[in-house]
């Protein structure tokens, strides 16, 4: 830490608010570390099922992502790309499906 020619001191920045807004060493509150957010388990699964097994994804899907509004856990975007992700597969079953039925 600097000081001035007047003596105020120079505090280091330490971050920067979300309108880029530095913030100094003495604008942040006193020592309370948050815990980390905790990642959705239902969610990870959620993602890695939209490519093995689509058809399980969606409801889990929904499940996950209705338990991160409830609980604020983390994880609500894996949850969102694993249900569209499950919802694009199946479409192109579909589709694939139909076109075959018709003979194309």
């Amino acid at each position: 830490m600097g000081y001035t020619h007047q003596g105020q001191p120079i505090y280091p920045v330490v971050g920067y608010t979300t309108g880029g807004t530095p913030v100094t060493a003495d604008q942040v509150s006193g020592g309370a570390l948050r815990a980390p957010v905790m990642t959705n388990s239902k969610a990870i699964l959620t993602l890695i099922l939209a490519f093995i097994f689509p058809i399980a994804a969606i409801p889990l899907g929904h499940i996950a992502r209705g338990e991160i509004d409830r609980s604020g856990e983390g994880g609500d975007g894996l949850a969102l790309a694993g249900l569209i992700i499950s919802y694009a597969w199946i479409a192109l079953v579909v589709i694939a499906v139909a076109a075959l039925m018709i003979g194309l």
